[in-house]
């Protein structure tokens, strides 16, 4: 089929309100297969995990020995003095019947971290961690797939329950040709002004979100949009509203509010 042919029954084929991914497999066309497996694979968005904080099945982690060194690695890095990560087993806190058996299962295989200080230790119970090294636990779950082949990974909120340093020190790993040897691409969401910070990000790689007052529709602007001063505190105007994208708290709409009837 002549190159032409096949645009116009492409053209033809596409429909209003879907995706022209969703109808790759209707035409035999190598490229589509490419493109496809590129979002499917590529893209990693790791939203629900990080909100929810579920328990870590060991299986993986304890199987892939490059994965276990990698997220020992980056919990050391992120200064919570873990020096190793093994199974126990452990009570089920509610006995629970075991699927398609019967019965109740009562201990499970669970995670637990070796915490070494100069004064000694123990091992913590992966859910009995804070929220920082489940944090960094479960980005690690990511984080290593990502940078192991050339990825976009998609983080909503990327310093929540985590220090500054720790968020700037996730940001490096994409920035650092020799943990991102594939180029992989982080796209993150967050509030931590901290980040505004020119020798850590390029103008073109920040973005403001706002919401427009007439519309009420999100809209993004990149900060190289204002011609920013390469030496230019950008922490501090956007803090002063330079940018117009900061919210306008109206603490006087409160007023009262606590009053009881």
């Amino acid at each position: 089929v002549g190159n032409d042919v096949l645009l116009q029954a492409i053209r033809q084929s596409i429909i209003p309100n879907r995706t022209f991914l969703s109808m790759f497999n209707q035409f035999n066309v190598s490229d589509f297969y490419n493109a496809f497996d590129f979002f499917a694979r590529g893209i990693i968005n790791i939203t629900p995990e990080i909100s929810r904080f579920d328990d870590i099945i060991p299986n993986r982690i304890m199987t892939d020995v490059k994965f276990k060194d990698f997220t020992i690695k980056l919990l050391k890095a992120a200064d919570f003095n873990i020096t190793e990560i093994h199974v126990e087993k452990t009570p089920v806190p509610m006995a629970m019947p075991i699927p398609n058996i019967g019965g109740f299962k009562t201990e499970r295989d669970a995670l637990f971290f070796v915490h070494k200080g100069n004064n000694g230790g123990g091992s913590i119970e992966f859910l009995k961690e804070s929220l920082g090294t489940k944090k960094i636990t479960i980005l690690a779950n990511h984080l290593y797939p990502a940078l192991s082949r050339p990825s976009i990974l998609i983080v909503d909120e990327l310093e929540s329950s985590l220090h500054p340093e720790l968020t700037e020190l996730i940001i490096k790993c994409f920035l650092d040709e020799t943990i991102n040897p594939h180029n992989s691409q982080l796209i993150f969401s967050s509030h931590e002004t901290t980040l505004l910070n020119l020798n850590l990000l390029r103008r073109d790689e920040i973005n403001f979100v706002y919401k427009d007052e007439d519309t009420c529709s999100t809209f993004i602007r990149s900060l190289k949009e204002f011609h920013a001063r390469k030496g230019e505190n950008i922490e501090k105007a956007y803090l002063a509203g330079r940018y117009s994208t900061s919210p306008e708290v109206k603490e006087q709409l409160l007023a009262g509010a606590g009053d009881e009837e």
